[in-house]
């Protein structure tokens, strides 16, 4: 599961982060107690100009993007 914070100040990165998994956790939970699903969470500065966009693999094999992570990885 991906989630994701928009604008954010860079002293809240932590509060949020700990608040939002924490409840996203028990979200899960109270669905079904056994269920934990893989969690990426994502938290974004104020002002940014970044896009997530889904591109065909196709693309991102062929000419990959300048700026475009291939699916498993981070930076």
């Amino acid at each position: 599961m991906l989630c994701s914070q928009d604008g954010v100040s860079e002293g809240q990165f932590a509060p949020v982060v700990h608040e939002e998994v924490t409840q996203l956790k028990r979200a899960f939970r109270a669905i079904d107690p056994k269920w934990s699903p893989a969690l990426t969470f994502v938290v974004c500065q104020k002002r940014h100009h970044v896009r997530c966009v889904q591109l065909p693999l196709v693309v991102l094999v062929a000419a990959p993007l300048v700026g475009v992570l291939s699916q498993g990885l981070s930076r």
